[in-house]
């Protein structure tokens, strides 16, 4: 699970509109002749989207994130984030295990999953 928030994480910063981006200019192909007397190719130039630094590739052109967008999975990704700690915390300060932790919420949802 925190492998996924992680990644969720990570993900995010490429649509984080504050990062300074790439300035790396792609130049793609858009047409070629090849069998007139004087063969031309066009292209398409554009700068890269992705967030400066970046790993990987470059690119024109990003995956829709849609909804419900950066700003709202940001602030859902750090609300669960405090969440997580304060319940870590809370465990450790009750001295409880992170195993016996489990233990003991599953055993609250079959008693209230009983009570209905």
């Amino acid at each position: 699970m925190d492998d996924d928030i992680q990644l969720i994480g990570a993900g995010l910063r490429e649509y984080d509109p504050d990062q300074p981006r790439c300035r790396a200019i792609l130049r793609t192909p858009v047409h070629e002749t090849d069998g007139f007397d004087n063969p031309y190719e066009t292209y398409r130039e554009e700068t890269c989207v992705r967030p400066k630094g970046h790993d990987g590739g470059c690119r024109a052109t990003r995956p829709v994130m849609g909804w419900p967008g950066h700003r709202r999975i940001s602030a859902l990704l750090e609300a669960y984030l405090t969440l997580r700690d304060e319940h870590a915390e809370q465990a450790r300060l009750l001295g409880m295990s992170s195993e016996r932790e489990a233990r003991l919420l599953a055993r609250i949802a079959e008693l209230e999953a009983g009570n209905r």
